[in-house]
Formats: structure tokens, sequence, C-alpha cells
């Protein structure tokens, strides 16, 4: 079964036509489902809930123009930044729904300035929408599709899986807040292959929930492959919302362009949970401020007490995060701005098992000095060597170091058992 947009659609405003394009999809999912097409067009119109066995299908030239209404948008009661509660329901949304398709060459638009704004100002009463959050649902390809304007994360996949995430293109502006591009959370089975994402936080910042979350749930068996990352806070990103744990990622032959960092892992004491076998392969990276920042004194997210970031060894408890079991291969890195390589595990429970092999990291020749990552009381660097402290059988095979000024090793404390060395070119 098939409906045609502009069958249904009134074109008189947008809560008219949100219900009549949500009858519209009532009709195809009690009918056991087909195709909703949008041909070329602007439709304006505020959130949507899409139900199982729909496909929405973007025709070139359609633009799904959602409105910045804040007053249109349901409150859904969700996850925000990894804490249960309240929150505006996406642009697109789904909920225990199965067998859904995003698709075409068209695009979909969060009008997402006056949401930044409203941000900045303090003025919103609930957190953001996302742009396509999908709720306890498996069984779901987005492909095709340009995704902009996104009013907070781009696509949000929580407690889901059995995702295909195909050749679409994410654009946010660099300046705007929170605009991540995709977030797994909490989710699994996930192919994330073919995209262009250029967005204002990390291009996909894999996470599971913290501390303070309710129905805590792992994010694995994610592979992320073929993919451009164009500016934004990182390339691909774990954390800091990993309470839940990550297992078993593998990032291959990707380009990060201009991220602030490359591969990112971020946590504290406090977020419980693990993170291990992650798997990086065959990468160019250029003009990122740290190529590899792997950080467990990450205290910008959530409350730091209980000597959360102190330097000085503390009890383990189920409340300290272990980090193990990571692969870094083939990577060429040109132009780093800041470090050529940042990691600070816990004096007591230090980053395990991590090995870096074949990688050449080549400094800019730049004055300009950056934070290689955020902790507390850091210095700032430029064509700075190595940080590397709180590690725990670390192999460094044909690391090589190009056109750094001053000596290699920055910092090269509490590393047990460290096999090879780097070198500098």
């Amino acid at each position: 079964m098939e409906i045609n947009v502009q069958d249904v659609y009134p074109d008189s405003n947008v809560v008219e036509n949100t219900q009549d394009i949500q009858n519209a999809v009532e009709q195809l999912y009690q009918n056991g489902g087909g195709t909703l097409y949008w041909q070329a067009g602007i439709y304006n119109i505020s959130s949507i809930e899409i139900k199982s066995n729909v496909t929405f299908y973007l025709d070139a030239g359609a633009k799904i123009q959602f409105t910045d209404d804040a007053s249109t948008f349901p409150v859904v009661y969700s996850r925000w930044e990894g804490v249960n509660r309240d929150m505006y329901r996406a642009c697109i949304y789904s909920k225990n729904a199965h067998n859904i398709e995003i698709t075409g060459n068209g695009t979909i638009d969060g009008a997402g300035a006056k949401w930044w704004q409203d941000f900045r100002n303090k003025s919103i009463s609930y957190p953001r929408p996302f742009l396509i959050s999908l709720e306890d649902s498996h069984d779901i390809k987005i492909t095709g599709i340009t995704l902009t304007n996104s009013p907070a994360w781009t696509i949000h996949p929580l407690n889901s899986f059995h995702i295909e995430i195909n050749g679409i293109y994410i654009k946010n502006p660099v300046d705007s807040p929170n605009t991540d591009g995709i977030d797994p959370d909490s989710s699994r089975d996930i192919r994330i292959t073919n995209c262009l994402i250029d967005d204002g936080d990390d291009c996909i910042a894999i996470k599971s929930g913290t501390e303070n979350s309710t129905n805590l749930a792992p994010s694995q068996d994610i592979f992320i492959t073929n993919n451009i990352f164009a500016h934004g806070h990182g390339g691909v990103v774990l954390g800091s919302e990993m309470s839940g744990s990550i297992h078993n990622i593998v990032i291959s032959d990707n380009i990060m362009q201009e991220t602030d960092r490359g591969i990112r892992l971020k946590t504290r004491r406090g977020r419980g949970g693990n993170i291990s076998h992650i798997v990086a392969n065959n990468l160019i990276m250029d003009k990122v401020i740290t190529p590899f920042a792997f950080n467990t004194f990450y205290g910008k997210s959530g409350g730091t007490q209980n000597n959360y970031l102190s330097e000085e060894a503390q009890p383990i408890t189920e409340l300290t995060p272990s980090v193990n079991n990571i692969s870094m291969n083939n990577i060429i890195v040109t132009n780093a701005l800041s470090t050529a390589t940042f990691i600070k595990g816990l004096p007591e429970q230090p980053i395990t098992n991590m090995t870096l092999a074949n990688i050449s990291i080549t400094m800019a020749d730049n004055d300009q000095k950056y934070e290689p990552e955020m902790v507390d009381n850091i210095n700032k660097y430029a064509q700075a060597g190595l940080i590397i402290e709180g590690t725990k059988n670390l192999v460094l095979n044909n690391f090589n170091v190009n056109n750094i000024k001053g000596q290699l090793w920055l910092n090269q404390n509490n590393n047990i058992n460290l096999v090879g060395n780097a070198q500098q070119n």
C-alpha cells in the first residue's frame, strides 16, 4: 500500500498538517504496512510517530520542514544525555516498532536555530527533541537522505537493534550545540556505512547511560566503515555515558577531517561499566587537535563528587569504570594540532591490553596551543608529543611521530609493562 503525502496534506497549518500525515501513517500501519511517499515539495509539520512496517520515501526535491514551535511537540519520558526524564518528542519518533525504513533522496530539516537559541538562553521548558529517535525498536533502515539543522542529536537509537544507516548526509552548523550525528545508546547490531557527517558535536558517539540511568544495557556489535567525518568534537567517541558498558566496536576505513579529536574515549569514576574489544583500522585523519584521546578523568558530564577526579588511587568499587582490549592499526595522521596522543587511565584501574601499531602522526607547523583533551588543569600544547599514563600491557609497534618541537614524551607515568616504543622523526 502506498499513500502520497500530497493527497492528504491540507497545506493549512502545522498542527492540521501533522495530524493528517499522522493519520496516514496510522492507516498504513492498520493495513499491515506500506509506503508514505513524499514527492518533491516542502512539507511543514511537527513531531510524527512512525509505526511498524511503514516506509517514509522522500523523492528528490522533497523536504520535510519541521516547525520550531515547541508548543506543538508532545512531551515523552525518555533518556536525555544519560538521564531518564521528560523531554520533547523527536521530530520523527518510533516506540516499540519494527521494520521501519526512512529512505530516498530528499531532506529532513529540524529547524534547529531557535531551539539552539532557546537552549543558550535557558528559556526552554524541556530538553530539545532529537531529529530521529528510535526507542525499543528493531529492524530499521535509514538510507540515502539528508538530515540537517537538528535541534539536538540527529539520530538516537535507544534500546534498539538490527539497524542499518547507509549513505546519508548529516549537516549541522559547526557552532550548533549538542548536534551529534549518530548516537547509539544501549543499542546493538548496527551498521553505519558510506555516510558523510559534518556537525557541531561528536560525529558518532556510542553511549549506554550514566550511573543515574534506569534499565542499563550495553551498546555492542557496531560496525562503522567507509564514512567521512568533518568538524565536530570527535570522529568516533565512546562515552562519556557508558555505565551500561560498550563492547565489540569496529571502526574501519574512515576519514576524519578537522574533528577536534579522532578516536576519543570519555569516562570517569562513578560511571562504572566497561569499554572493551574496540578495533580501529585503516583510518586517515587531518587537522585534528588530538588523534587519540582516551580520558578516564572526564569531568564535564554529571557530578564529580567523592574524589572522582583525584589523581590519587581510589578504592575500586562497582562504580570504577574499566577499559581494556583496544587495538588501533594502520592509521595515518597529518597536521595534528596539539599532542600526538593523549591517554590517561586511572591509577587504580589502568587502561589494559591496548595496541597501537603501524601509526604515522605528523604534527602541523602551528604555534596556536590547544588542550589535548578535557581534563581539569591541563596545559595547552602545540606541535607536541605523547602524554600516556595509567596503562597496563600497552604495545607500541611501528609508532612514528613527526615534526614535533621538544621531547617526544611529555608524560609517561604508571605504565605497567609497556612494550615497544614510539619513534621521533
